[in-house]
């Protein structure tokens, strides 16, 4: 199915005279399209990947539109600003459109007022926090939540009805318990907002475990103040480098121990060797394991966790 999408896709850019202009990510999203097109599905989701006024999601023109939370991430793009990247956001949705957004900060007087003008229907979604919910950290009951009144408006069904269908959600590379002795949590959040979120998460979860850190920075991130984030937290901190994108390890201890001096602090050759150095160190269950700082740190370290050969990965 995959072939016969990306052959159609690739057949009409080279019609329209688009190869120069179409990008990897447009390239995707139009295969998607055509997909469910072909399909006449009653619902699609579609997931903006940048902002919402340069997104190709933007053609989708959807009915509802959720807003999660807003970080300062693409902000050669979007803005400076978490209220100017939320009012490019916005325009992910066209006029007559809902907006959900969660009740997450003060950036919402203005969003809403924004939607007031455009004439998108702003809609507030208190968080309901679903006990249910097989996924860890505040922060996934408050999506869980956003998601749930979305769910009620779209179906009709009350929250009771729902509730088994959430109870099903995996969520992998998020807050993801990939191991429970020694308790082994990955992460692949990759922005200030979103790594502090998810340790806060992680840190419910290990409750009175020692802590060990597996951590490493992708080259085009902050790698300065995501390790100050994550490395206070922890007494004992590995430091390593994706295969892919991922900044010198070296780099990254050295951030490491401006950012906690008392920690003890290793350089891993591999993610692979980073892992065994974790597990070394984790033998008994008082002991948790968290990998974070990167996305592709946490995939590596995960496929190798299942056996997988991390050469066989492919990114873009």
């Amino acid at each position: 199915e995959l072939q016969t999408h990306w052959d159609r896709v690739a057949a009409a850019i080279e019609t329209e005279g688009l190869a120069e202009k179409i990008g990897g990510f447009e390239f995707l999203f139009l295969i998607a399209a055509d997909w469910f097109a072909s399909r006449a599905w009653r619902h699609t989701v579609w997931e903006a990947g940048i902002g919402g006024r340069l997104d190709p999601t933007r053609l989708i023109r959807a009915e509802n539109v959720a807003l999660t939370s807003l970080d300062l991430e693409h902000t050669e793009l979007l803005g400076t600003t978490l209220l100017e990247i939320g009012l490019e956001k916005i325009d992910a949705a066209p006029p007559g459109a809902n907006l959900y957004a969660g009740v997450w900060s003060s950036e919402r007087v203005e969003l809403a007022r924004r939607c007031a003008l455009v004439g998108v229907r702003y809609v507030s979604c208190p968080p309901v926090y679903p006990e249910f919910l097989p996924l860890f950290g505040r922060h996934q009951n408050q999506n869980a939540s956003l998601a749930m009144h979305i769910a009620m408006s779209l179906t009709g069904l009350e929250g009771e009805i729902l509730e088994p269908r959430f109870a099903q959600t995996r969520w992998p590379g998020r807050l993801e318990l990939i191991e429970r002795e020694p308790l082994v949590v990955i992460d692949v959040g990759h922005t200030p907002a979103g790594v502090r979120t998810a340790l806060d998460g992680f840190q419910e979860m290990r409750a009175a475990r020692r802590g060990v850190l597996v951590c490493g920075v992708s080259r085009d991130k902050k790698a300065a103040e995501l390790i100050a984030i994550l490395a206070p937290a922890f007494d004992v901190i590995i430091c390593a480098s994706a295969a892919h994108k991922g900044a010198p390890a070296a780099e990254i201890a050295a951030l490491a121990n401006a950012a906690n001096p008392t920690a003890e602090l290793t350089i891993a050759e591999s993610v692979a060797d980073a892992r065994r150095l974790a597990l070394a160190k984790a033998k008994s269950a008082e002991t948790a394991i968290y990998v974070a700082g990167s996305l592709f740190l946490a995939v590596e370290f995960k496929a190798l966790h299942v056996g997988r050969d991390p050469a066989s990965l492919a990114f873009f």
